[in-house]
């Protein structure tokens, strides 16, 4: 399943020198699965992702906050409870959170 992206509030795509740049609002998945959730540089209108750099992860109701780690070698971005330093629960629903992101690749 491909994650949920918005690239509405960004400009799509800047070229950096021999790079390009994608920003966009990344959502959480629905039922989110232990080990990562999916997330391709085809995603991102990317060929190989080279940067994934996300801000800090929060619900809508403010009373949860996650930090997001990008597992370059199998494709998936990991959420992690700030709190505890834990990977989230398998089955749990982030979708009411959201982190914005800069990805950086060819």
């Amino acid at each position: 399943m491909a994650p949920t992206l918005d690239f509405t509030q960004f400009r799509a795509e800047d070229g950096s020198n021999t790079k390009r740049r994608t920003q966009g609002v990344y959502t959480g998945p629905a039922a989110y699965v232990t080990g990562g959730d999916p997330f391709t540089p085809g995603d991102v209108k990317l060929g190989q992702i080279d940067v994934l750099d996300f801000t800090v992860a929060c619900d809508s109701p403010f009373t949860t906050a996650y930090s997001l780690v990008y597992d370059y070698v199998n494709n998936k971005v990991i959420w992690l409870v700030q709190t505890t330093g834990l990977q989230v629960a398998n089955g749990v629903n982030l979708s009411a959170a959201a982190a914005r992101f800069e990805a950086v690749g060819r």
